[in-house]
């Protein structure tokens, strides 16, 4: 199991470097994340490994509450612009 998760990242491994990231896999929860590329870099990119053979990307949880927010206040931003447009509409159509 560890040949192919080893053997999954050897092509990838070329974007890590472009980008200059190192990659950490979690395997299992609980335990610490084991290195798969080495180069040096000090930006990291943490993958989790699935055992239906993928992976998926792993946030820090301040990234998330951050994104979560940023999200939220779009959402805000675009119903009152949405309803704003919605109130004009019903406005000229009653105009007519």
């Amino acid at each position: 199991m560890l040949f192919w998760s080893v053997f999954a990242l050897i092509i990838p491994s070329f974007f890590f470097c472009f980008y200059s990231r190192d990659v950490l896999v979690f395997e299992e929860v609980g335990r610490s994340p084991d290195v798969a590329t080495n180069y040096g870099f000090s930006k990291k990119i943490l993958l989790c490994y699935s055992p239906d053979n993928h992976y998926d990307s792993v946030y820090p949880k301040l990234y998330i509450v951050k994104a979560a927010f940023c999200q939220c206040k779009y959402f805000y931003v675009t119903n009152k612009q949405l309803r704003n447009k919605l109130n004009i509409f019903h406005i000229s159509i009653l105009s007519f």
